[in-house]
């Protein structure tokens, strides 16, 4: 029977700086080198014999093939090159570094894909559809496991995963964070095993490395670190710490502003508001039918638009009684306001809040009726089984609470953000209020 044995050549030197190779012919790194080595033992140990071998006209590929078959005892045998075995060509992100790539376009590929997903969830009832949900937890499933076979470590959850993207935004509202002292690593460390992985020695264990390529001595964002605890692992030298720290401090301190992750914050304060969409149409006798496609996508589509009008709306006339103050046209002046992608995270906590808020209902409802809905999908249905739900009442008052307090980190945050007296920033602050008003009225009730 014949056999055909696929090799992916070794490590290259690109590779090793994390660009993209793409046609660009780059030699094997040393790394590289001791793989491609390490194939050709496998080979030999396998006793396998070959009669003709077939490469690229890349570099590190050739040099895959000749260090595997030497270490074979095989380079007698015959070999064909050809261009149509190259890597793909990767076009304009040939040499650019792969994170900076994510970095820039990730992000607004997660928006996205949490705009698609926001849309299904409405138009087709898909948290009431188990097949719909099922499909959704598939794609997103298959996703990871794509990504996972195409890039290192977790590149689909850090760069393109909806739910990355969400939970890495609120990560930043987080209470506690994890660190390494920089002066000990710059003085002491010489593996970066706590990043690069390695086998661990004195105190430090053996690891892949960090799933997200985060070296803890240069976070300076919550999103960056999934808090594995695996550089806490790995490090001999007791670097690594698990830290408490006030929530949201890099949002005023070592923070860089991202516009895609101003449009998935708003995006998801809109989806609050999309999944109250029958309850709104009610209140503000919008007369919109949902049963058609089109007047509810329409609708839908609005109402995800709608969030970002106000806090839109407040930083123009900020802006605008700046340039009065400056004209002296009014008698007072104020201070310049920030960029709005900056000024836009004090809302991070009223999203979040939202959330919460909005999600309290099902958690003490639908939640506490998990023993008996249990036994019903094995076929075993009993009026005697416990459940646990709270009065509506009480969801109320923990809905109002979670949205007070939200408001109240919100104003807190901004004005940390914005570093101005409280009065250059009322209209972002009356903004603020305004959007708790219609949250209230929307989670809440009149």
């Amino acid at each position: 029977m014949a056999k055909l044995v696929l090799i992916r050549h070794g490590q290259s030197e690109w590779n090793a700086l994390n660009l993209f190779n793409g046609w660009i012919d780059t030699k094997l790194s040393e790394k590289g080198i001791a793989q491609a080595k390490e194939a050709g033992d496998l080979l030999a140990a396998e006793g396998i014999q070959f009669d003709q071998a077939y490469t690229s006209v890349l570099t590190r590929a050739i040099q895959t093939l000749h260090l595997a078959l030497e270490e074979a005892g095989q380079l007698f045998i015959p070999e064909a090159k050809s261009w149509r075995l190259n890597e793909r060509h990767y076009g304009a992100l040939q040499g650019q570094n792969k994170a900076e790539a994510a970095e820039k376009w990730g992000g607004w590929f997660l928006f996205g894909l949490f705009v698609l997903i926001f849309l299904w969830e409405e138009l087709w009832n898909l948290e009431n559809t188990a097949y719909l949900s099922s499909c959704l937890l598939l794609l997103i499933t298959a996703g990871a496991v794509v990504f996972s076979l195409i890039f290192e470590r977790r590149f689909w959850c850090r760069y393109l995963c909806p739910i990355g993207g969400m939970n890495g935004l609120f990560a930043k509202l987080s209470i506690v964070e994890l660190r390494a002292q920089q002066g000990t690593c710059a003085a002491e460390c010489t593996t970066y095993h706590c990043y690069k992985g390695g086998k661990g020695f004195g105190e430090g264990s053996t690891t892949n490395g960090c799933p997200i390529y985060s070296h803890p001595a240069q976070l300076t964002d919550n999103k960056d670190c999934v808090l594995c605890m695996t550089c806490l692992k790995a490090c001999p030298h007791r670097s690594v710490e698990l830290n408490l720290r006030p929530p949201g401090i890099e949002l005023w301190t070592t923070h860089v502003p991202h516009d895609y992750e101003v449009a998935l914050l708003f995006l998801l304060l809109g989806g609050v508001y999309l999944h109250r969409l029958p309850e709104l149409n009610r209140i503000f006798d919008l007369h919109v039918d949902l049963t058609q496609f089109f007047p509810h996508l329409g609708l839908s589509i609005a109402v995800i638009i709608l969030p970002v009008t106000m806090p839109g709306f407040a930083y123009a006339v900020m802006q605008g009684l700046y340039q009065l103050g400056q004209r002296k046209i009014i008698p007072f002046k104020l201070c310049k306001p920030p960029a709005f992608i900056e000024l836009a995270y004090g809302f991070l906590p009223l999203v979040l809040g939202a959330n919460l808020a909005h999600y309290l209902k099902l958690g003490l409802e639908e939640g506490g009726q998990i023993i008996p809905v249990t036994f019903a999908t094995f076929g075993q249905v009993s009026n005697n089984l416990p459940s646990f739900i709270a009065h509506p009442e009480t969801i109320a008052f923990l809905q109002g609470t979670t949205l007070l307090v939200a408001l109240i980190i919100t104003i807190f945050l901004t004005q940390k953000i914005a570093k101005r007296p409280i009065q250059s920033l009322i209209p972002q602050h009356l903004a603020s209020l305004c959007t708790l008003v219609s949250l209230w009225i929307s989670i809440v009730g009149k």
